[in-house]
């Protein structure tokens, strides 16, 4: 599957297939529909609509285009 979005944080790293699937809210940075990676290193999608990162968290966010194996 393609992702357009990774965020990297020290509580996981999530992927977004869209880059308007992320939006920056007071409290950090709210992701609409994600993907985790698991331990496997396969992309997985979070059963929550919206996850919320605190600004603490994030390391990083890469943009381009990504292909990663999904459960």
């Amino acid at each position: 599957m393609k992702f357009e979005k990774i965020i990297l944080s020290e509580i996981g790293d999530y992927l977004l297939q869209k880059t308007d699937q992320m939006e920056w809210t007071e409290r950090g940075l709210e992701l609409s529909n994600p993907y985790v990676i698991n331990e496997e290193g396969l992309a997985q999608q979070i059963k929550a609509e919206k996850l919320l990162i605190t600004n603490n968290v994030i390391q990083g966010i890469q943009e381009g285009e990504f292909e990663e194996e999904t459960v």
